[in-house]
C-alpha cells in the first residue's frame, strides 16, 4: 500500500484534474490522505465531493488552520502507515504510469539496501496551465548535474523535486521535523542521501504545471535566475543558515561552499 500525501491551500483550478489523473493511474493499490492548509477557495467542498466518490480518499480535519506547506506536509507524513508514500502537489498532472515506474525501482532498490531509507525520484515535463509544453525535461532545463549520491553537493544543489518522490516508512524518522525557511524536498534528500539510498531515474512522469500561483515552479536558468538570489540575498542567507544549523551529522561547510561556486558557474 502507498499513501498519496496531498497538502491543499487555494486549489480549486486544478485540484479535480489532478486527483482524477491520480486515480488513473495503472497501479491502483493506494491512499489519498489530504490536508486542506485553511484554503479560502471552493477546495473544501472538491475535497468533500471527491471523498464521496473516491473510497481511497482520507481527508484529514482539524482546527490548526494556515501551517504553511511544511507543517502540512509533517502532519501528513505522520498520518500515513503505509510501507510507502509519495508527496503530491495540488496542480499537477501525474501520467498514468507514474506510480507503477516508481515503485518497481524502489522494490530492485530495496533489493540492495533492505531496512534503509529509500527515496526514488524522477524527472518531469514542465507545462503551462493548458499543459502546453514549455520544457520537456525539467532536469535537463535546469542544466542540473544529478547529485544524489554526494550528500554535500546534493546540500549545494538540490535536483529532488518533491512532487516525484517515493519513500519508504524508514525515511519518516530523519526527514521530520523540516527546518524553516528550507524545502521540504531538498531536506529530506540530504537526510536520506547520508542515512540511506537515493536514486534519480531520468524519466518523466508528471506535468508539472507552471502558473502564477505555482510558489516554487520552474525558474530559466541564466544571468535572471542568478540576479535574483543575489536579490533575495536575506532570504538566500536565512535558508543556508537554517540548513546548516540543522543538519545533525558531520558536515564540511566548506566544500559545501565550493560545490555551491563550482555548481552555480557550470549552470550558468
Amino acid at each position: 500500500m502507498i499513501d498519496i500525501l496531498l497538502p491543499v491551500y487555494n486549489g480549486e483550478s486544478f485540484l479535480i484534474e489532478q486527483i482524477e489523473s491520480i486515480q488513473n493511474q495503472t497501479y491502483k493499490n493506494f491512499n489519498i490522505i489530504i490536508r486542506n492548509d485553511g484554503s479560502t477557495d471552493n477546495s473544501q467542498q472538491i475535497i468533500d465531493d471527491l471523498s464521496k466518490k473516491y473510497e481511497n480518499i482520507h481527508v484529514i480535519k482539524d482546527n490548526l488552520g494556515n501551517l504553511g506547506l511544511s507543517k502540512t506536509l509533517e502532519i501528513l507524513i505522520n498520518s500515513s502507515s503505509s510501507d510507502y508514500f509519495m508527496f503530491c502537489d495540488q496542480d499537477d498532472n501525474w501520467k498514468e504510469n507514474k506510480i507503477q515506474i516508481s515503485l518497481k525501482e524502489m522494490k530492485e532498490l530495496e533489493t540492495l539496501y533492505s531496512n534503509h531509507p529509500l527515496l526514488i525520484c524522477t524527472d518531469s515535463t514542465c507545462v503551462d496551465e493548458r499543459k502546453n509544453v514549455i520544457a520537456p525535461s525539467f532536469f535537463e532545463s535546469q542544466k542540473y548535474i544529478d547529485t544524489t549520491n554526494n550528500t554535500i553537493q546534493l546540500a549545494a544543489m538540490n535536483v529532488i523535486q518533491g512532487n516525484t518522490c517515493l519513500m519508504n516508512k524508514a525515511c519518516k524518522q530523519y526527514i521530520i521535523p523540516f527546518p524553516k525557511f528550507v524545502l521540504y524536498d531538498h531536506w529530506a534528500g540530504i537526510m536520506i542521501s547520508h542515512y540511506g539510498k537515493i536514486k534519480y531515474v531520468h524519466q518523466q512522469t508528471l506535468w508539472y504545471r507552471q502558473h502564477r500561483g505555482n510558489v516554487l515552479g520552474a525558474n530559466q536558468v541564466g544571468f535572471k535566475y542568478f540576479a535574483k538570489k543575489v536579490y533575495h540575498l536575506k532570504k538566500q542567507f536565512n535558508l543556508y543558515y537554517s540548513l546548516i544549523r540543522h543538519i545533525p551529522f558531520s558536515f564540511n561547510v566548506f566544500k559545501w561552499m565550493f560545490y555551491k561556486v563550482y555548481f552555480s558557474v557550470r549552470r550558468f
